[in-house]
């Protein structure tokens, strides 16, 4: 005998996280799904931290120089204030070079879960040294989708790694593009780095 009463399930939104290397493609992923998005008539919210300043200060662009118009915020904080001022209110939220935010992202993300909304975030999954970088890994962790794209090796043509500096510095983040960072395979990475100790990021 069916109950009179039928609960409805509540929307949950979902957790996709691109990540790669530099010049994997992740941006252009990015703006690929925006348009997918689009297409469905969703409302779309992209974003990207105050820090990734290398093309426009204004809006998410690929290394192939495609643009994507986006809100800039200097916190998680910000973030979430911004989103819940947005009139109507989004159904997705675009976010761009995740490893760069505050810890305070990853419950910012789940709250916009929480209320129905999917989140995709695109970033680095890795430091220059080969070590797990920011935020990136604990929302691959908690993600429904994880897509990891790959640049192609400067050195040998194979599927990239790594993002190697080349160059010295203590800070973790140095923004730079192919002037200061190459894609190598793991590899080429090895051998490149063979003749001295690769640092830790911690330190």
């Amino acid at each position: 005998m069916g109950s009179e009463y039928t609960l409805e399930k509540k929307k949950i939104g979902k957790l996709t996280v691109n990540v790669g290397g530099m010049f994997s493609g992740k941006s252009s992923e990015l703006l690929r799904q925006e348009r997918r998005y689009t297409l469905a008539n969703k409302v779309v919210f992209s974003v990207k931290p105050k820090i990734d300043d290398r093309y426009s200060k204004q809006g998410i662009v690929t290394h192939d120089m495609n643009v994507l118009t986006s809100e800039v915020v200097r916190s998680s904080e910000e973030l979430r204030k911004q989103f819940y001022m947005q009139n109507p209110r989004p159904d997705v939220v675009l976010i761009d070079e995740i490893q760069f935010f505050d810890k305070g992202i990853i419950g910012v993300i789940e709250q916009f879960i929480a209320d129905g909304i999917d989140v995709v975030a695109a970033g680095l999954d890795m430091d220059r040294f080969g070590k797990p970088f920011g935020v990136t890994p604990h929302l691959m962790a908690i993600a429904d989708h994880v897509q990891k794209l790959h640049a192609v090796c400067a050195d040998c043509g194979e599927d990239a790694w790594i993002s190697y500096g080349m160059f010295v510095a203590d800070e973790e983040i140095v923004i730079g593009e192919r002037e200061k960072y190459l894609p190598l395979c793991r590899a080429c990475f090895m051998e490149r780095t063979a003749d001295h100790r690769i640092p830790s990021s911690s330190q």
